[in-house]
């Protein structure tokens, strides 16, 4: 027979506390967030794994049985739906000048105070703004994706991040797993990044990884980023075609003839993507540990903790929305990776942000087109927001729209006025010097 126990006994049997049971008002604050848990049951984490991240919602024990206790981890944060109102309401409130451009989306994660374990998710948006892939560039930010989805067919393949990959395109390059993580992502570097989807296979990429068990269902990667360059190695603009790639570690040789992509992406563009995709793969890549195997990328203990090196490296430059946040809220035992983008002058980031102390993190995708510093007051103003645990304790109402954004008259700022003149400018540039079609 299985009963449901409290969250707190489950600390107590894996910290060994010998102390009375407590009442149930020491159970942790939930701020909210569903209590009700999926409906498959997992092994209980031991206290050995107290480091690592997992999903709980309630300890199951079988009394009558002496196996070891099991658990069932809380519903998906998109069985829930998004929160549309909140965030305005509290940005708004501290003065916050948002501009017609930008884009916000935060995923409340909260950790029980005595367990390595996820009580509840909560997501919030800026006016409905985080499902919306068209009207925005996301830059370098999809560049998560394909490092997450080469070291995920490499995986499946047996090999782990000390293997090395030979393009053998016209010009042949030849790259550890570890340099090209870290040159896609701490440096971005667009090379690698193309050198990554043809790692990962256009077809694979595009089919099997955008798609729900992986997270980023609405997303698609189609052509080459910093073309000219990409070209002059005696490369194709789009990337549905790869060159032979042998993938070699140890003994085990995985060699691949060149391949030409058939899948219809999504888009036309080089990536598309929206807030709330960048931000599941991003909850997959922190969570890893903590998460059921069903919401986890298909990757190894050693391939996330290559890709959280990456995301937590210090970088020369994209600090500016992450720096503004981190200043907002200026306490406590943080941990953050992050991964900037800025292409035709709209700056974002893809921010995983936790709190040691306060048993709690955030995944936070920000985004507009107002230059590299763009984010810098929105940043700054999330900051104390959560630090003073006012989202936290916001009624969350799924669908529900922000009353006093609906009656502000939003101005687009100075910046994003700008943007819109620059990038005409650049189009007429390009049509300009583009070469006449001749007549037949």
């Amino acid at each position: 027979m299985l009963r449901t126990l409290p969250i707190w006994i489950a600390a107590l049997t894996l910290s060994g506390c010998s102390s009375a049971i407590p009442s149930q008002t020491s159970d942790p604050p939930f701020f909210g967030a569903a209590r009700s848990a999926a409906t498959i049951a997992h092994p209980l984490p031991s206290a050995a794994d107290a480091a690592a991240p997992a999903a709980l919602g309630t300890l199951l024990q079988d009394v009558d049985d002496d196996a070891p206790p099991t658990f069932s981890y809380p519903e998906h944060w998109r069985q829930h739906g998004v929160d549309h109102a909140a965030l305005p309401e509290l940005l708004l409130a501290r003065g916050f000048e948002p501009g017609v451009t930008f884009r916000a989306f935060v995923l409340e994660i909260t950790f029980s105070p005595t367990l390595p374990v996820v009580i509840g998710e909560r997501a919030f948006d800026w006016d409905d703004t985080s499902a919306r892939i068209w009207g925005w560039n996301p830059g370098s930010t999809v560049k998560v994706f394909a490092a997450a989805a080469a070291l995920s067919r490499l995986h499946q393949q047996g090999f782990t991040p000390d293997a090395v990959a030979t393009f053998r395109g016209r010009q042949e390059e030849t790259w550890s797993m570890t340099e090209i993580i870290h040159d896609a992502i701490t440096k971005s570097g667009n090379m690698s990044y193309n050198r990554l989807v043809q790692l990962a296979g256009y077809d694979w990429l595009n089919e099997h990884f955008f798609d729900e068990r992986s997270g980023p269902a609405a997303s698609a990667i189609n052509g080459a980023y910093e073309i000219s360059n990409w070209r002059r190695r005696g490369e194709s603009k789009d990337l549905s075609f790869a060159p032979a790639i042998a993938v070699q570690e140890g003994e085990r040789l995985w060699e691949r003839e060149p391949a030409q992509g058939v899948s219809t992406p999504r888009c036309a563009g080089s990536a598309c993507t929206h807030l709330q995709d960048l931000a599941e793969v991003m909850r997959r890549i922190g969570l890893h540990e903590r998460l059921p195997p069903e919401q986890r990328l298909l990757l190894g203990d050693p391939e996330i903790a290559l890709l959280r090196q990456a995301l937590a490296a210090q970088r020369k430059r994209g600090m500016e929305a992450v720096d503004a946040l981190r200043a907002g809220y200026g306490r406590g035992d943080l941990f953050l990776m992050h991964k900037p983008g800025f292409a035709e002058n709209w700056f974002s980031d893809l921010i995983y942000l936790e709190d040691r102390e306060a048993h709690s993190a955030w995944v936070i995708v920000l985004a507009a087109r107002r230059g590299r510093n763009g984010l810098d007051q929105g940043a700054r103003i999330l900051g104390e927001v959560l630090a003073n645990g006012e989202l936290a304790l916001a009624e969350h109402r799924p669908g529900l729209r922000s009353e006093t954004l609906k009656s502000l008259q939003v101005q687009a700022t100075p910046e994003e006025r700008r943007a819109v003149r620059q990038n005409k400018k650049q189009r007429a540039k390009k049509k300009s010097v583009a070469p006449k079609k001749k007549k037949r």
